[in-house]
């Protein structure tokens, strides 16, 4: 019997049954962490072959056990391996995860046409929160005054596999504290990109992103929520990372709150005055920072906007040009 989406979807609506992938390595995935001269140092795998097969999780529970126990050889997908909108049960993949010209990750290789979330049935969202000094809590508030529907869904909360390491001699906290992610349920996966990105713009018009500046005299624009990794094909990575002596990691147990299934068609796309304030709200923060306008404009982190605003290409264009749209 052929394992299509159409012989597999649910006819229980309510159901809070939802699949997503799970990537098995022979070799580690996770990072490796390493202090020396007071600077960190991350090397993570960047070629590897692994084995890819779809999962079936009962909520948000199951799935807070099985982050709870994940191996540093197993990493998560949103979306289904297919072939032909045929399910894939089990799969041979060959992944790069390249840099880009300033050593920053690009986006994965793996196919966007190979993962697709499962149609009309509940799809596992994750929100990626490194934009400012916020707690989950606070984080989530600042969601729900965008998007009061989420009031009242569930989620699950974890750190981000790098938060909460300090150097165990002095205490320091070497890296952030307020970077986590948040899972939500979503009744229709084939909606997450355009909700996501419904988001991102409310979010940056809320003033909720911000400029960051390194110790390596470097400006980064970090969205307080981040369309890519609402991404079918997103790598997730939940397992600890491996720590060189010397460094001690404590990070809070994930957190589950039970809730409903988001309906994300209830939440409507921007008009275009939101659109305007979005773009000239953007420029005018970039545009305090030549150095970061000169990397944004070039990097392929455009490309990747462009994709996910594609009935909007005029925004993408507020990256790489001074110039306001016509009013």
């Amino acid at each position: 019997m052929k394992n299509t989406f159409k012989d597999n979807l649910s006819t229980n609506s309510d159901t809070d049954t939802f699949l997503l992938s799970s990537v098995r390595s022979s070799t580690p995935l996770n990072k490796h962490v390493t202090f020396d001269n007071d600077k960190l140092m991350i090397v993570r795998n960047h070629h590897f072959d692994a084995k890819v097969n779809f999962i079936g999780m009962n909520g948000l529970l199951d799935l807070e056990s099985f982050v709870g126990k994940i191996s540093p050889y197993t990493a998560l997908v949103p979306g289904c391996p297919h072939r032909n909108f045929e399910l894939v049960e089990t799969a041979e993949l060959e992944w790069e995860i390249p840099l880009d010209d300033d050593g920053h990750e690009d986006r994965y290789l793996s196919s966007r046409e190979f993962f697709q979330f499962y149609p009309i049935a509940p799809s596992l969202m994750r929100i990626d929160v490194d934009a400012s000094n916020d707690t989950p809590e606070s984080a989530w508030e600042k969601l729900c005054t965008i998007d009061p529907a989420l009031k009242t869904v569930g989620r699950l909360v974890t750190h981000s596999e790098l938060s909460h390491i300090r150097n165990e001699r002095t205490g320091e906290l070497l890296t952030g504290a307020d970077r986590f992610h948040i899972y939500c349920l979503v009744a229709d996966g084939l909606d997450i990109a355009r909700y996501a990105c419904a988001l991102h713009i409310r979010s940056a018009i809320k003033g909720f992103d911000k400029i960051e500046y390194t110790e390596r005299d470097e400006y980064h624009f970090k969205s307080f929520v981040r369309i890519p990794v609402c991404y079918p094909d997103e790598f997730i990575l939940e397992s600890p990372p491996t720590l060189a002596k010397g460094l001690v990691q404590e990070k809070p147990p994930i957190q589950a709150y039970p809730g409903e299934i988001l309906d994300t068609h209830k939440f409507s796309d921007p008009d275009i005055h939101e659109e305007y304030a979005y773009a000239n709200n953007t420029i005018d923060a970039l545009m305090q920072y030549p150095q970061l306008y000169q990397r944004v404009a070039h990097s392929n982190e455009i490309e990747n906007f462009r994709t996910s605003v594609k009935n909007r290409n005029w925004i993408s264009q507020i990256y790489v040009s001074n110039d306001h749209p016509e009013q």
